[in-house]
């Protein structure tokens, strides 16, 4: 069984029940099923075979959906794209994948990239069009071919140095993991859901794509970050996933409206009056991940009614792995492997785990396959924790230099020190925010009397807006220090193979590090 199989039979069951919606636009089942074959008949007409990536960029939409069921109805494999990626980063993954077709939302995302055919989101009915001439019979030979064991679709996720890597998800992997997170969730067609995170991220593609074929759920949509309160309204939610920085964004817009004593007591009395004006008064699950999230933000939701729920997971494993349930949340966890998967911790502490969720490898790279990959089958995820007698898993470390900002995107710090260490005068350069709202970076000089030079500091800190410029925007150094000091083997901020040990760094300039948060 696939996920695409599961999406036509539910959309053949329901029928004429709201599918999608965004703004004033509704699709039902029917008519959702109707434009991803058009979609997929579209794309075979532009030459389109099975196998081939089309590359998809752009905010969260229905048309995006389709884009990415339509390419693998017609046995294509969708490459998605982040939408605030550089040109330079956007080409990379066009070439990579060797993308023949790139669906996108505007021109602006058009202008990014060459040497592939352009489809524009907002020419949508005349794309369609052109997959008029196309019989439905080809779509259904397609779909009949596809596989469990087939590649399905492409992940493009940070690497901790050199550009990012393709998580290969078969067929098998997004149907499993749709499977289980409606069994787990016990999600029906009665639930609603919001898309409003990155639907180039496979957590968001589980929510708002993956999950509904088999649950029948309704997905509304948010195509700008600042219009999700509004969405939230409207919709009342009863399912919503909001990455750390969502849930501490909330939070802090509900403390600036109590700061009366008035107010606070009476949140107090009636929280339920501040889950209906966040929209959240039919929400039955509350669920966080992709980062660590501050136990302050799980103890004031708890105090509004709206327990959050952590879960584990990752590309490479489709977004599966541990979570919290209703009725078996250790706060301070990740909660408990999910049926039908296995963790292990390695000697080293680092969790491993094996399934039917873990990935095929990455695209075009076998050595990096072969480092994720042990021979048991077992994906090396490059955390570190420990499971407790009751089965609950703990993160207490990453061996994985990458960090997650609370936002839960990936960034690659290497890559970003390399740019920073080429200012003139600069030695050395660390990018911290892993859990943060934003990166920040301890610049260390050539010469430690610089660090008190105004001169110094303002020609760095033109230099770090240029290296902005060529990075993505949740890339970007917001604020830097200057350390009045230089790093070494002796002081231990180095290893003897002058590697960077971040742990010691982030211990020994932790009140540095703090302010640059503050």
């Amino acid at each position: 069984m696939t996920s695409i199989e599961s999406f036509f039979a539910t959309a053949a069951r329901l029928g004429s029940r709201l599918a999608w919606k965004h703004g004033e636009r509704e699709f039902s089942w029917m008519q959702a099923a109707q434009i991803v074959r058009r979609t997929a008949r579209a794309l075979i007409a532009l030459g389109v075979e099975p196998g081939e990536a089309v590359c998809v960029a752009g905010p969260n939409t229905p048309e995006w959906v389709q884009a990415d069921l339509g390419a693998i109805a017609a046995g294509a494999v969708p490459a998605p794209i982040y939408p605030t990626l550089t040109a330079e980063q956007a080409r990379y993954i066009a070439r990579h994948c060797e993308a023949k077709v790139a669906i996108v939302s505007d021109a602006a995302q058009a202008a990014k990239l060459s040497g592939v055919e352009i489809v524009l989101m907002s020419d949508w009915e005349k794309f369609l069009a052109r997959g008029d001439g196309v019989p439905d019979s080809e779509v259904d030979r397609r779909l009949r071919d596809l596989k469990p064991d087939g590649l399905a679709t492409l992940i493009y996720t940070s690497g901790t140095t050199g550009p990012p890597k393709a998580v290969m998800l078969s067929q098998g992997n997004l149907w499993f993991a749709a499977q289980t997170a409606q069994r787990i969730g016990h999600v029906t067609s009665e639930d609603v859901l919001i898309s409003y995170l990155p639907l180039s991220h496979i957590a968001e593609q589980m929510i708002s794509i993956h999950g509904p074929t088999i649950s029948g759920a309704s997905v509304w949509f948010a195509d700008a970050l600042e219009k999700v309160p509004e969405v939230l309204r409207a919709a009342r939610p009863t399912i919503f996933f909001g990455v750390p920085r969502v849930w501490e964004k909330m939070q802090a817009r509900i403390e600036e409206g109590l700061k009366s004593p008035i107010r606070r007591a009476l949140v107090r009395i009636a929280p339920g009056l501040v889950r209906k004006k966040l929209g959240l008064d039919r929400a039955r699950l509350c669920v966080t991940g992709a980062a660590k999230i501050n136990t302050a933000t799980l103890a004031f939701f708890d105090s509004l009614g709206l327990p959050i729920l952590d879960m584990w997971g990752m590309s490479e494993t489709t977004a599966m792995g541990t979570a919290n349930l209703p009725g078996s949340r250790r706060v301070g966890t990740v909660g408990r492997p999910t049926e039908g998967l296995e963790i292990r911790i390695a000697p080293d502490g680092e969790i491993l785990t094996r399934g039917p969720h873990v990935f095929l490898g990455y695209f075009k790279e076998p050595q990096a396959t072969s480092e994720a990959l042990d021979d048991e089958g077992f994906v090396h995820t490059g955390d570190v924790g420990e499971l407790d007698g009751e089965g609950y898993l703990r993160i207490t470390d990453r061996k994985k230099d990458l960090l997650i900002t609370s936002g839960g995107k990936n960034v690659s710090p290497q890559n970003i020190e390399i740019q920073l260490g080429r200012i003139p005068g600069v030695a050395q350069a660390v990018v911290v925010g892993d859990a943060r709202k934003y990166l920040a970076a301890l610049i260390v000089p050539e010469v430690v009397d610089k660090a008190r030079d105004p001169e110094f500091v303002a020609h760095v800190g033109r230099e770090i807006e240029k290296v902005n410029s060529r990075l993505a925007h949740y890339e970007t150094i917001k604020k830097f220090k200057v350390l009045p000091a230089q790093f070494s083997i002796d002081s231990g901020e180095l290893t003897p193979t002058m590697k960077l040990k971040r742990k010691v760094v982030a211990q020994r300039y932790a009140r540095e590090i703090d302010e640059l948060f503050s």
